[in-house]
C-alpha cells in the first residue's frame, strides 16, 4: 500500500525540477521512469515530452500527463526548456536547400493569433484581390497545360488535409506568446505529420511526359 512521497532534484540538460516518488509501507516500490538513485532525466523522456508537444498538449496537459501517469512533478518552464532546444533544428530546417527543380509548387496559409507589443492585431490584405486581377495574364498560364497537368495543379486535397492536421495541433492555444513558440509547434506538427506520408500518383509518368513537352529545356535531364 502507498506510504507517503520522498522528494528528489532531477537534473535536465534545460533545468532541475523537483519531482515526488511514491513510497510503500514495505519498501518494495520500483519507480519505472525514473529509476531509484537516478537524478537525471534521459533522453527518453524528453523526447516523451517533445513528442506530446507536437501532438498540440499544452504544456499544462503535459504536466498534468507526467504527473497522472508517471508521477513526476515537471514545470512549465521546464518543459518550455525542452521544447526550446528545438530552435536551433528548426532554423537549420527554414535554411535548408531546396530540390533544383519542383514540378509544381502550391503556395498557401493560416493564419494564428500572436501576440505583439501586448496586443493580437489581425493576420488583412486587402490588396490581394487587385494583385489577382492585375496579374490574371500570368495567373491564367494554368488553362494552357493538358487535364492530367490541370489535376495535379488544382487537386488540393493534400494541402488542405496537412492545414487541418496544422490547426487540429494549433487549436488548444488560441493566442501564441510569440513567434518563436507558435513556430516550434509547427515545426514540430509538421514532422510528425509528414514521416507518414507514403502515397505516390499513379499517373505521374503521364504527367512527367506532358511537362517535358511544355519545359523540355529544365526537365529533359531528369
Amino acid at each position: 500500500s502507498r506510504n507517503g512521497h520522498s522528494q528528489k532534484t532531477m537534473h535536465t540538460s534545460y533545468g532541475d525540477m523537483e519531482i515526488d516518488i511514491p513510497g510503500d509501507r514495505k519498501c518494495e516500490f520500483e519507480p519505472q521512469i525514473v529509476k531509484k538513485y537516478q537524478n537525471t532525466v534521459t533522453q527518453d523522456m524528453e523526447e516523451k515530452i517533445i513528442s506530446m508537444y507536437a501532438k498540440g498538449m499544452t504544456t499544462n496537459d503535459i504536466e498534468s500527463h507526467m504527473r497522472e501517469l508517471y508521477d513526476i512533478e515537471i514545470s512549465d518552464s521546464t518543459i518550455s526548456r525542452i521544447t526550446d532546444k528545438l530552435f536551433p533544428i528548426v532554423k537549420e530546417w527554414q535554411e535548408r536547400p531546396l530540390e533544383e527543380i519542383y514540378a509544381v509548387v502550391f503556395m498557401n496559409a493560416i493564419h494564428s493569433h500572436v501576440r505583439n507589443e501586448g496586443r493580437i492585431v489581425s493576420g488583412k490584405y486587402p490588396k490581394i484581390a487587385k494583385s489577382w486581377k492585375d496579374n490574371w495574364a500570368n495567373l491564367s498560364t494554368y488553362f494552357k497545360y493538358p487535364k492530367a497537368v490541370r489535376r495535379l495543379i488544382y487537386t488540393t486535397n493534400a494541402i488542405e488535409g496537412f492545414k487541418r492536421q496544422l490547426r487540429k495541433v494549433t487549436k488548444s492555444k488560441t493566442v501564441f506568446h510569440s513567434d518563436e513558440i507558435l513556430l516550434k509547434m509547427l515545426y514540430l506538427a509538421m514532422m510528425d505529420i509528414t514521416k507518414k506520408w507514403t502515397g505516390h500518383r499513379q499517373d505521374w509518368g503521364q504527367i512527367h511526359s506532358q511537362l517535358v513537352i511544355f519545359s523540355e529545356e529544365r526537365l529533359s535531364g531528369l
